[in-house]
């Protein structure tokens, strides 16, 4: 049966620009998943990733063109997610980068702490459904929200 909505309703917004997401995780199997669950769906954004909060914070200070985007887990080793959170937000150059916490803890002081430290969102991610939570992400942050473009 053919689709009978009107067209702005099935039509996919235009990609406008390529945006550089850095995804902070140190889990090698969620990098895994993502990075394939992206492929999966075409994108055409840049995925770079940093292993822990150590190297994000390094790489974050030393890099030309911040990422205009930024996924980060919360359990990390060395720096965790909570301090990587701080530095960006408490950065002139960073704070306006839209900072989601992708953590597979549930637990409500860690919600409610990623969002004082101010994350804009707080997505909780398990292995059973982590391709929809990647293409939830791809709907909204990648096609549907406007994100600011960082100034050199």
């Amino acid at each position: 049966m053919e689709d009978q909505r009107p067209p702005q309703f099935h039509r996919h917004r235009e990609v406008t620009r390529r945006l550089k997401i850095l995804l902070v995780e140190d889990n090698e199997a969620d990098v895994w998943l993502f990075k394939e669950a992206l492929n999966a769906l075409d994108s055409p954004h840049e995925l770079e990733v940093a292993r822990d909060g150590e190297e994000a914070i390094a790489g974050l200070k030393q890099a030309d063109k911040p990422p205009d985007l930024i996924l980060l887990d919360i359990n990390m080793p060395k720096v965790d997610g909570f301090e990587v959170l701080y530095f960006i937000r408490s950065d002139a150059r960073l704070c306006i980068i839209p900072v989601i916490i992708l953590s597979s803890s549930r637990d409500e002081r860690d919600v409610r702490r990623a969002h004082e430290l101010g994350a804009n969102s707080y997505l909780c991610k398990t292995v059973d459904d982590f391709s929809d939570l990647v293409g939830d992400f791809n709907r909204y942050w990648l096609n549907r929200a406007e994100i600011p473009q960082i100034l050199a």
